[in-house]
């Protein structure tokens, strides 16, 4: 995970993450990694109500940093 935000809005959780995938990914498979992540955090997290998953393959030039 490259970066991740969370903070209360009222009585429930809003969530932010930054994800690094092999760059090798396909759009699809880049897609379904982010959904297992969201999955996983609604499933795991109380009071989480959204959670934004943005996807970045490691080495681009946003994410070059943060591997």
């Amino acid at each position: 995970m490259l970066r991740t935000r969370a903070r209360w809005s009222g009585h429930r959780m809003e969530a932010d993450l930054d994800v690094a995938v092999d760059p090798a990914l396909t759009v699809a498979q880049g897609h379904d990694v982010a959904v297992a992540v969201h999955r996983a955090l609604v499933e795991s997290i109380p009071h989480l109500d959204r959670a934004s998953v943005h996807v970045e393959p490691v080495g681009s030039a946003c994410g070059a940093n943060l591997t």
